[in-house]
């Protein structure tokens, strides 16, 4: 989503393509559309340039297979536009044909000329609560990210002690925010683990990124 023009593409139920959030992005910058779905979302990745890589229909997809991840980029830019992106491999075992929060605006994402948020957690929770639109509308009106994103989490905690969620947020003027209920992470590649959920910030004053752990709700 690109904060200055609104300008929105998703692709759900995306199979075959790996780079999905390339695919996300040519259908806000080329197509008419702003999601597309299923075989027709494959077909116009194709139709871009994108290359198939098939794989095997798994025989019971209801059953839950190996590791799976959200991963979500805010980009505020020299212009101080704002973009943010959001790819996942979605819920483990899911049912075919679910969709969860990621690829849908105000849920997984969203982007407007003040601000930008994403959160990755129970997608199928976090739909009903429009997490990255009421962090975004709260910078809009002068909020910090972080106090913006911890008013977000502290709100949805209310209502449901027992749901993941994890959220980060950044402003045109490059501050940024997270918050979690997540108590601890464990780095799947370094074993390294973390009390709370961490998140990357790279900037032009900083030489390499740095690793930050937003503060938890419970």
């Amino acid at each position: 989503m690109d904060g200055a023009s609104l300008k929105f593409g998703a692709v759900t139920a995306l199979r075959g393509i790996p780079n999905a959030v390339s695919a996300a992005r040519a259908v806000m910058e080329r197509s008419p559309h702003s999601m597309l779905s299923g075989e027709g979302a494959r077909l116009f990745a194709k139709g871009q340039g994108f290359i198939s890589r098939e794989t095997p229909t798994p025989q019971n997809t209801q059953v839950p297979g190996g590791g799976h991840d959200t991963l979500g980029v805010i980009a505020v830019g020299q212009d101080r536009n704002l973009a943010v992106g959001v790819s996942t491999s979605g819920a483990p075992g899911k049912h075919p044909g679910r969709v969860g929060d990621s690829a849908l605006p105000g849920g997984g994402l969203y982007a407007n000329p003040q601000g930008a948020a994403c959160c990755s957690g129970d997608g199928d929770e976090i739909l009903k609560f429009c997490p990255s639109f009421h962090i975004v509308h709260l910078i809009s009106q002068g909020r910090s990210p972080q106090d913006a994103c911890i008013e977000v989490v502290q709100n949805i905690y209310r209502q449901n002690k027992h749901m993941e969620i994890a959220v980060i947020a950044a402003d045109i003027k490059g501050q940024y925010g997270a918050c979690s209920t997540v108590q601890s992470w464990t780095d799947p590649l370094t074993q390294k683990q973390y009390s709370g959920f961490p998140y990357v910030i790279w900037s032009k004053d900083l030489s390499c990124p740095e690793i930050n752990v937003a503060p938890t709700i419970s």
